[in-house]
């Protein structure tokens, strides 16, 4: 029952049966690994010969889907897509204490966060312009 591996990513191969996700393990060439690993951005990391992504990672273009059975990533794939995550922090206690964990937070992992805030917000406006194009008469229903 693997899980993908992305920061922020919840996808587990267990409970995203039928849905059409499907997940990768890392390429044994070194090249392209190294690759994988910079691309995936977490510090430190390491993957196993278990480690996965799922193939939200992957840009479409990236995914042979020819065979009935099998779903393949095409030769030279890499895992582009990170910002659809909304990375979100609990912090609870008092004031002064969420102030001093949001300080002790380091600059790239705030600007990474402000990054995928916004990718979400682009996303939500472009669904909503989806909908309001192809179903107005709804929306101004529920107005």
């Amino acid at each position: 029952m693997p899980a993908c591996c992305a920061f922020g990513c919840t996808n587990r191969s267990e409970r995203e049966k039928g849905t059409g996700i499907t997940f990768h393990k890392f390429p044994k060439d070194e090249e392209r690994r190294k690759l994988w690993i910079n691309s995936i951005r977490r510090e430190n990391f390491i993957p196993s010969k278990y480690t996965v992504v799922c193939s939200v990672h992957f840009e479409e273009k990236c995914i042979d889907r020819t065979s009935v059975n099998i779903v393949r990533l095409r030769e030279g794939a890499v895992p582009t897509i990170f910002c659809l995550f909304l990375l979100t922090i609990k912090i609870r206690g008092t004031k002064l204490e969420n102030r001093q964990l949001k300080e002790s937070l380091p600059l790239p992992f705030l600007i990474q966060t402000t990054v995928m805030l916004h990718c979400q917000m682009i996303l939500l406006s472009l669904l909503l312009l989806r909908v309001l194009i192809h179903q107005p008469n709804k929306i101004l229903k529920e107005l």
